[in-house]
């Protein structure tokens, strides 16, 4: 069986509002994240951008309380150097 890896970090910044202390000023952190895919009988990278898609769905759908919004969802795998496939859904909660 074939898993597919994923790991990043994106750096953001933010303040905490009438807070005392240094976190009051602005400050970043270096988040990091992982993703492990492990895609069906078919591990063609149509497939697994389909899969993390819907995984994507289902998790936003248990851990988020969204009402009344429109949201666009986008996934995008990089296959190779030079080749990526991204599939996107607009969900409404």
């Amino acid at each position: 069986m074939e898993t597919i890896r994923i790991e990043g970090h994106f750096h953001a910044g933010h303040r905490q509002l009438e807070y005392k202390g240094k976190c009051a000023w602005v400050h970043g952190h270096t988040w990091r994240e992982g993703v492990v895919v492990i895609p069906g009988d078919n591990p063609s990278v149509e497939n697994v951008v389909q899969y993390c898609l819907n995984k994507a769905v289902d998790v936003l759908a248990r851990s988020l309380k969204l009402t009344c919004q429109n949201y666009r969802l986008e996934v995008t795998i990089q296959e190779t150097d030079n080749n990526r496939l991204t599939a996107d859904r607009t969900i409404q909660w």
